[in-house]
């Protein structure tokens, strides 16, 4: 009976292995080592990122206003 047991353990292990190996969305990416081998972040396309001179969320402060910025919860707002 233990036999059987440590039989489907190893079974259960190893498909947990390979899912892990074989996981499209993981966060890392891991070689045949199982060692954490970091991302390229020369990969990743610059459109995704947000640009910090957008001035979207800002725009009220540029302006001088002391009014908040529409929908905001403080008191004064439109």
């Amino acid at each position: 009976m233990r036999r059987r047991a440590r039989d489907l353990t190893e079974r259960a292990r190893e498909r947990i292995r390979a899912a892990r190996e074989h996981d499209p969305h993981a966060w890392h990416h891991y070689d045949g080592e199982h060692v954490l081998v970091p991302v390229d972040r020369d990969e990743a396309d610059p459109d995704d990122e947000a640009d910090p001179d957008d001035g979207a969320d800002t725009a009220h402060h540029a302006a001088g206003s002391t009014r908040p910025p529409p929908s905001s919860p403080a008191a004064g707002a439109p």
